[in-house]
């Protein structure tokens, strides 16, 4: 996951990986990380975004795309929900 973040990442696939059924992974994952599965990439994928936000110019949209997320604008409600704050707002004050 950590490497693979950006790209479209299911469930079935990483617990087909892990020789596990999904609803025996999904149990074990949440255990473990205290978030569910889809948490912990969206987790992964706004640490990258704030990385990207912090040290680079690039547009807004491309950030997003680079992280994963393919809708600007659920990227940016996403982003605001979890930061309190816009990508753009974050940028402002990161640089």
């Amino acid at each position: 996951m950590h490497n693979n973040y950006f790209m479209k990442v299911q469930i079935s696939t990483v617990a087909s990986l892990c020789n596990m059924s999904i609803s025996t992974f999904t149990r074990i994952f949440k255990r473990e990380r205290r978030v569910t599965f889809c948490q912990y990439l969206q987790l992964l994928r706004l640490c990258a975004a704030k990385r990207l936000l912090r040290n680079t110019n690039l547009p807004i949209n491309q950030v997003a795309h680079m992280c994963g997320i393919n809708d600007p604008a659920y990227f940016a409600r996403m982003f605001k929900y979890t930061e309190n704050k816009t990508p753009k707002e974050y940028r402002a004050i990161s640089q």
